[in-house]
C-alpha cells in the first residue's frame, strides 16, 4: 500500500463549505419529499391537463410507521445471576424510563422513523444538559448534517457539522441585543442567520454545538400518530 501525502490548500470558511457539500444527497431528499408529498409526476403539466395522484406513498409509509413504533418497550438484563447485577438492571431500567418520558421519545421516535421512511436517513442526537442534569435526546434534520469520514474507512468518521437557522429572538438570546456593525461592535445579525460550527475528532470534547435546520419543511411537522 502507497500513502501519498499533499500540502492542504486554503480552506474556504466553514459555512461556504457545506453549501458546496452534500448536493447530491440533499437532491434526493428533495425529490424523496416531493414524491411523499404527492408531487410524483416528472414531466411537466400540458396546457389544460388535469392529472390525478393516488398518493399510496404516503398512506403507506404512515400507517407502517404507526403498526411498527407502537407498544415498544425496552429491558435491560443481568449481567449475571446474582442480586446485585439484578439490582443495577432494574436501576437501568429506571433510568432509562426516566430519559423516554423526559424526553417524550415516543412521539420523536415515531416522527423520526417517519422521516427516515421518506428520506431515507435519519438522526439522533444525546446530550447531558449541565443545567438541569439530565440527558436530553433530539431528532436533528439531516438535511443539515454534514460528515466528513476518514479516507481509508468510511465507517468512521473525524468530523460532523450541522447547520441551523437562528431567528431574530433566537438569536436576541443566544448572543445578547443586536447591535449594528460598527467598528469594535458585534457584527449584525438578520432574521434568518445562519449558525454553524467546527467539531473535533469524534469522541473527543472539541466538538461543538451544531444541528440542522433547512429550507425544506420537516415531515414530522404534518405527521401523527394513526
Amino acid at each position: 500500500m502507497v500513502t501519498t501525502m499533499t500540502r492542504p490548500a486554503a480552506q474556504a470558511p466553514l459555512p461556504q463549505q457545506l453549501t458546496r457539500r452534500g448536493t447530491v444527497r440533499l437532491r434526493a431528499y428533495r425529490e424523496n419529499f416531493e414524491f411523499y408529498e404527492g408531487r410524483q409526476w416528472a414531466d411537466p403539466t400540458r396546457r389544460r391537463e388535469r392529472r390525478l395522484t393516488l398518493n399510496y406513498a404516503k398512506t403507506v409509509i404512515e400507517k407502517t410507521t404507526s403498526y411498527t413504533m407502537s407498544g415498544l418497550s425496552f429491558v435491560v438484563d443481568p449481567e449475571d445471576g446474582s442480586a446485585e447485577a439484578a439490582a443495577r438492571a432494574r436501576r437501568a431500567e429506571r433510568a432509562l424510563r426516566e430519559i423516554n418520558e423526559a424526553n417524550n421519545l415516543d412521539q420523536l421516535e415515531f416522527d423520526n422513523e417517519i422521516d427516515c421512511s421518506v428520506l431515507g436517513d435519519a438522526a439522533y442526537k444525546v446530550t447531558w444538559d449541565a443545567t438541569e442534569k439530565r440527558v436530553r435526546v433530539s431528532a436533528p434534520d439531516v438535511q443539515g448534517l454534514f460528515v466528513w469520514p476518514w479516507g481509508d474507512d468510511a465507517s468512521r468518521l473525524w468530523r460532523v457539522a450541522s447547520r441551523y437557522v437562528l431567528g431574530h429572538e433566537e438569536a436576541k438570546a443566544l448572543y445578547g441585543p443586536l447591535k449594528s456593525g460598527r467598528a469594535g461592535s458585534k457584527p449584525a445579525l438578520r432574521e434568518r442567520n445562519t449558525r454553524s460550527s467546527k467539531c473535533g475528532p469524534i469522541g473527543s470534547s472539541s466538538c461543538g454545538s451544531t444541528a440542522a435546520h433547512s429550507t425544506l419543511a420537516r415531515t414530522r411537522t404534518s405527521s401523527s400518530r394513526s
